[in-house]
């Protein structure tokens, strides 16, 4: 790979020095020089020795060895301390939905929806290596995914039962991502017994939900889930006000229709957390509208204002909150590492 990257516009020519980290804008003269010598010869022009002089155009990067600070210690934690798996339980799903990674008529690179399941033999192998490598860790987790996981629910109590049994003694908590369709009461009150975190997919109003998310015959699934929300609301409230949102919006939508999902009063708003559709695994680029683009700019803008207590909370849409918040998050962490 070369050290030095070069790019021009109508306007300038610039280069990228990448043991630097830094661009300059540079000459005309010196753009051509350094696209067919970037190490230096007698004849080369003023300026590529004074940049020689600042550190610029090295013949080697000064960077031997790029290493992670955990590097040191990740054999330690694989061994010792784990604290999550995440079991894809299956890969047949009651869902079609226009996005899915794992649609026959999409993403070539990932497999498809079949009829296979996880025996629980193999299951059972998954939580032995769980409790095996979490020695030093306090607590551990076991996450539940297809597919759709409710599809196999006797093989979500096995793994449950098995797990209580093996980490008695640990904290050991649960998760799921359904879709939500299959959340029959039965279901919900075995979930609740054992303190299942539940995550549900849903990407905004009806209209919006529906045209991307729907049953493999071709219908519509938001009434069919929201309908479960309202069930699990009135049966057990305190479970239901901690139900995580998944939301992925289609950038060809509004924003600002999308939103109106955190008007529902069947879903709890700050619980919602949104990505963008992402279809790189057909090669396809999302179309965003111009409403999307403005309207979830704007709304980023008011989030960051409404963080720095310049703007009401109550006033923001919770999504672009969440996502403010998330961000901000990170940079924190990446900051005290």
């Amino acid at each position: 790979m070369k050290l030095v990257q070069l790019f021009k516009t109508p306007n300038a020519f610039y280069a990228f020095d990448a043991p630097m980290g830094k661009m300059i804008e540079v000459s005309e003269e010196l753009y051509k020089y350094l696209e067919t010598n970037q190490t230096g010869t007698e004849d080369a022009p003023e300026e590529f020795k004074l940049y020689s002089s600042q550190g610029f155009f090295r013949a080697e990067s000064p960077v031997k060895q790029i290493s992670h600070p955990y590097t040191k210690i990740l054999d330690t934690y694989v061994e010792r301390k784990l604290s999550k798996i995440t079991l894809q339980l299956t890969q047949q799903c009651n869902f079609r939905c226009n996005y899915c990674i794992y649609s026959e008529d999409h993403s070539k690179m990932q497999r498809s929806h079949s009829n296979k399941k996880m025996d629980f033999s193999v299951a059972k192998k998954a939580v032995d290596f769980l409790w095996e490598h979490s020695v030093d860790s306090p607590d551990a987790n076991i996450g539940f995914y297809g597919g759709e996981p409710l599809l196999v629910f006797d093989l979500i109590k096995q793994v449950i039962e098995y797990s209580k049994e093996l980490f008695y003694g640990k904290l050991i908590t649960y998760n799921i991502t359904t879709n939500g369709s299959l959340l029959e009461d039965d279901v919900v009150d075995y979930l609740v017994e054992n303190g299942v975190s539940l995550m549900i997919s849903l990407d905004g109003p009806k209209s919006i939900h529906d045209s991307n998310r729907h049953f493999a015959n071709g219908r519509g699934t938001y009434d069919d889930v929201m309908a479960k929300i309202q069930r699990i609301k009135e049966r057990h409230p305190a479970y239901w006000k901690d139900i995580q949102y998944s939301m992925v919006m289609d950038p060809a939508n509004d924003f600002d229709e999308i939103s109106k999902i955190c008007n529902e009063e069947s879903i709890v708003s700050k619980n919602v957390t949104a990505s963008m559709l992402d279809q790189d695994y057909d090669g396809i680029v999302p179309e965003a509208s111009d409403e999307y683009i403005r309207n979830y700019e704007y709304g980023l803008f008011l989030a960051y204002l409404a963080h720095w207590k310049r703007y009401p909370e109550d006033k923001v849409s919770p999504i672009s909150l969440h996502g403010v918040e998330s961000s901000l998050g990170q940079m924190y962490h990446i900051d005290m590492m």
